[in-house]
């Protein structure tokens, strides 16, 4: 791992400022390779990892089933795990320029037309623009619990079922 240029007995016998100049390089290139891999690591788990997720892959392969005529609403507890979805749902082309979307958590209302086009809106366009087959699904937290009422879905899909059985008897009434 040291300077190439250098044998060992050679960099003894260079001057002492020397030695540490090529140490503290030959330390920052194996630092930067450790860099390297980790990032290459975290690119794998950004864009891999989610479409590698049975139930992300289970949701985008029920999705593709259905048109704008459907009702489905994607219930996450976590807007991180929302966010991962929605990732994974538009890097699938045929299926993101098939049906239209909604997205709603307490800081986020919006929805996107199979055109592309993102536009926020508030949470009554977003339930009539469902029940008018305008957007097929809507992705949602549990803020939409407290606030919004989607009665014209007709599928519902939790994709984080909570331990607490009282809650999942709670959602699915």
């Amino acid at each position: 791992l040291l300077d190439e240029s250098y044998e060992i007995e050679e960099i003894n016998d260079l001057p002492v400022e020397e030695q540490v100049r090529i140490r503290v390089q030959n330390a920052a290139s194996r630092e930067l390779n450790y860099l390297n891999d980790l990032l290459d690591e975290l690119r794998n788990v950004e864009g891999g990892t989610i479409h590698g997720d049975p139930k992300i892959t289970s949701l985008l392969n029920y999705l593709e089933g259905v048109d704008n005529n459907s009702k489905v609403i994607v219930f996450s507890r976590y807007t991180d795990t929302l966010q991962g979805i929605i990732k994974a749902f538009e890097s699938t082309r045929s299926l993101s320029n098939k049906i239209g979307i909604g997205f709603y958590t307490g800081s986020e209302v919006w929805i996107r037309n199979t055109d592309g086009k993102k536009i926020t809106v508030t949470k009554k366009v977003l339930r009539q623009c469902l029940e008018q087959g305008q957007i097929a699904a809507i992705f949602c937290s549990d803020a939409a619990s407290e606030g919004l009422n989607l009665q014209a879905a007709n599928k519902l899909v939790n994709i984080d079922v909570p331990w607490n059985p009282g809650r999942l008897d709670r959602k699915s009434t």
